[in-house]
């Protein structure tokens, strides 16, 4: 990885789009609080609220005008004909309506807004995370229908969804009105200008649209991953090192478990003669060194230091691996520092990875050369579904695995290196 410098984390510390980011996340609202985010019933509630004009909210009549100004404009207006037109005579009579007698209900029949004025009846069926079923609309259509004609009043009917769907039946397609809660976040916002809304009423509302801009359509979401995304882009180095020195994960949970398993099986009594010394780790790296290693692999002079600050040319490395579906790979090294060498030294190393079997030794970072790996062949690999996989099996058998697969580290290294005579 790239080296990070004070700089970099004192220019990401500073960058006001992550401000942006935290008041995203952070920020308070009622709804949330009441965890009613995503519930269709209090959805409807608010709305039935909200078209109400006889109640406090200073909007008026204005959301139920705005709802049949666009029920005028899908059905009168539009020259695509996509859904039961309006003729003259009802829309001139849907504009005359004055508002004086409006009478809402909330699941009259099953519907869930139902809202009776003097020249018209406005209906929504509103649908969230459940789709309608078969007879649903054609079923709420024709009870609405029939007090229509019994009453002379024009038939409105929405259909209202997160993205705007239609219907699923061609039928119920032509006589509800497809809206989208994006559409009514904007009707309502329209209502909210021409009412002069302000105080309480004014931070409820807003509160409620921003939790359906949030929760529902998904807006707040869609501008806060453009921000997340230009912020990683600007600061990718910083967050990486950010994320590898200091977030828990699988890989850091089952290295730990590899680190206290490797302090007691140095301890043993049958492995003493082994010297085990763990050495400097990492999120997903438990490194270590053998009293064999050490006579084995020449140590940097004390003026000098390898990559991990130290005098010692190699470490075993037991590395952890998880991937996004959370499956666990773990494998085992032999790993040679490629820093700290006086000139023509590393050769010495090159000619190690030869001797273990590594013709083509490769290197993992810019100061780092593989000399040996285990994980090649399925007797040789330590897998696990996940971490719950890994616990399910239990510590016996996890710690048998490893157990088998340094003893076989130790094969294909120790017991085939030469012990150099300088350093016993």
């Amino acid at each position: 990885m790239q080296d990070v410098t004070s700089k970099d984390l004192v220019d990401m510390m500073i960058d006001t789009r992550l401000e942006k980011i935290e008041n995203y996340l952070t920020e308070f609202n009622l709804f949330d609080v009441l965890g009613i985010a995503r519930m269709e019933i209090r959805h409807s509630n608010a709305l039935s609220w909200l078209i109400d004009p006889h109640q406090d909210h200073n909007l008026g009549a204005g959301l139920l005008k705005g709802l049949i100004n666009e029920a005028i404009q899908k059905r009168y207006c539009s020259k695509e004909q996509q859904y039961l037109p309006l003729c003259d005579g009802e829309v001139t009579k849907v504009l005359q309506e004055r508002y004086e007698t409006v009478i809402v209900r909330r699941e009259w029949n099953n519907i869930d807004i139902f809202v009776e004025c003097d020249n018209y009846i406005l209906t929504i069926e509103n649908k969230i995370d459940a789709a309608e079923s078969d007879d649903q609309l054609s079923t709420y259509f024709s009870i609405v229908d029939k007090i229509c004609k019994n009453k002379n009043k024009v038939g409105v009917f929405f259909f209202l969804t997160p993205e705007g769907r239609t219907a699923k039946k061609d039928e119920d397609a032509k006589k509800w009105i497809s809206i989208s809660y994006r559409r009514l976040i904007e009707i309502i916002e329209h209502s909210m200008e021409n009412a002069g809304t302000n105080g309480e009423q004014k931070w409820f509302i807003e509160s409620y649209l921003k939790v359906l801009r949030r929760q529902i359509v998904g807006e707040q979401e869609d501008n806060l991953k453009v921000l997340a995304k230009q912020f990683y882009d600007t600061h990718k180095t910083a967050l990486k090192y950010l994320f590898e020195e200091f977030v828990s994960d699988d890989a850091t949970t089952i290295s730990d478990m590899i680190k206290a398993w490797l302090e007691q099986y140095k301890e043993a009594e049958e492995n003493a003669g082994i010297g085990i010394e763990i050495g400097k780790c990492e999120k997903r790296i438990v490194r270590f060194r053998t009293k064999k290693l050490d006579g084995i692999v020449p140590k940097l002079p004390a003026e000098r230091k390898s990559i991990w600050g130290d005098a010692s040319t190699c470490y075993y490395e037991i590395v952890t691996n998880v991937t996004e579906n959370g499956n666990v790979n773990i494998r085992m090294l032999l790993t040679a520092s490629k820093t700290g060498y006086e000139d023509n030294k590393s050769e010495e190393i090159d000619k190690l990875a030869t001797i273990v079997g590594e013709k083509n030794a490769r290197n993992v970072t810019q100061g780092t050369k593989v000399l040996c790996s285990t994980g090649r062949t399925k007797k040789e690999r330590i897998t696990y579904q996940s971490l719950s996989d890994l616990n399910a099996q239990g510590d016996k058998e996890f710690h048998t695995k490893l157990e088998q697969t340094i003893k076989l580290l130790f094969q294909n290294t120790e017991d085939k290196l030469p012990v150099n005579e300088t350093n016993e």
